[in-house]
């Protein structure tokens, strides 16, 4: 004996291939091509396609940002206010550590 497919549409019970399924409004399932590319901005590796975005992703420990939407923007700093002449003297750190390796690794 043949099986037989049943689809179910809103609790009636249709025979897939003998039965004539109603439209439902125009909806339809949708199929999305593997479209992923491109450059890692981690690693500088190029990922082509969704098997190779999960792999870059499980290596490196991170998610897509797709995966982000919906979630509150992270506050950084626990709301830890700096005096702008703390400021001032940490850029000026910063700037004086990116001036020295820059200018050793033209001598290097």
């Amino acid at each position: 004996m043949p099986r037989k497919c049943w689809v179910y549409i809103n609790g009636v019970a249709y025979e897939k291939g003998v039965d004539l399924i109603p439209d439902s409004s125009g909806t339809a399932p949708m199929v999305f091509g593997d479209n992923v590319h491109f450059v890692s901005p981690i690693d500088g590796t190029v990922v082509e396609g969704r098997a190779a975005m999960r792999e870059h992703c499980r290596r490196h420990d991170v998610v897509p940002n797709q995966e982000l939407k919906g979630l509150k923007p992270r506050t950084f700093g626990g709301g830890v206010t700096v005096s702008r002449q703390e400021s001032e003297t940490r850029k000026r750190i910063m700037h004086q550590v990116l001036d020295q390796r820059h200018h050793n690794s033209l001598k290097g």
